[in-house]
């Protein structure tokens, strides 16, 4: 059987492309250490005489043993392993891609754009439901993506015109994220994902959608009551108690 492996972190990179760099860590092999990039992993079953690295990469797969190196050692498979991955490398892998509609997109029923969804929440104690547009940006780096959240209204302030302004600025915030990355201005787009988008045209990012009604706002409104309902039936969200207050003091006769 395979023992569980000693990794550690090492605070290394290495170079899989020109300009490009992924975090490395170090693995026990052995009795020593040795530096190995992300997205290969070592296999010791000692049982089965494997020993070698494991590319793990996306939808790419392949062993490296040890025994077919030149010199039949760990650290000559390393770097056969270290090899292939650098030709199944993409230069955009720390940018996330959304090639299909993302699992919220679908399940808010709003067919938007990808990385853009609508969703009613209503947090523990309170009784009216807030309704949000969600952006998932892509993100240079180890955190693949982060959501901006745009408040929109109230169920008790449904406004159509509002609530398709809205959905026009998110989905012009999404597709302006696309763009820089498109233009690897990698800097720019950190710096953004932490500011709010005052002052910044997004004009040219607009993109025509389908008009949202306010009976498609009630629908997903009835559905997100449903499933808040059925959540608390069961207990896996607690609604706090409300806590009383001592009343007015009284006045002294």
């Amino acid at each position: 059987m395979s023992k569980r492996r000693a990794i550690r972190r090492s605070g290394q990179t290495w170079e899989v492309l020109d300009g490009v760099t992924i975090p490395a860590r170090e693995v026990k092999v052995e009795d020593r250490w040795i530096v190995s990039p992300r997205h290969i992993n070592r296999i010791d079953i000692p049982n089965k005489k494997t020993h070698g690295w494991q590319v793990r990469y996306r939808d790419n797969s392949k062993f490296f043993s040890d025994v077919r190196a030149d010199d039949k050692s760990p650290e000559g498979a390393l770097e056969n392993a270290k090899a292939y991955l650098k030709t199944i490398y993409k230069d955009d892998q720390h940018i996330y891609k959304f090639a299909k509609i993302s699992q919220e997109h679908k399940d808010k029923g709003l067919k938007l754009y990808p990385g853009v969804s609508g969703l009613w929440r209503c947090a523990p104690g309170r009784s009216v439901f807030e309704f949000y547009f969600q952006v998932i940006v892509p993100v240079y780096g180890p955190n693949r993506h982060r959501n901006i959240k745009i408040y929109v209204c109230t169920e008790n302030t449904l406004n159509r015109e509002f609530i398709n302004s809205k959905a026009k600025q998110a989905i012009a915030i999404r597709r302006y994220f696309e763009d820089l990355y498109k233009q690897r201005d990698i800097e720019k787009a950190k710096t953004m994902t932490l500011t709010k988008f005052e002052g910044v045209d997004l004009s040219e990012f607009e993109r025509s959608f389908p008009p949202i009604s306010n009976k498609k706002m009630k629908e997903l409104l009835q559905i997100a009551k449903e499933k808040y309902a059925k959540k608390v039936a069961n207990g896996e969200i607690v609604i706090p108690e409300k806590k009383r207050g001592r009343g007015r003091p009284r006045k002294n006769a």
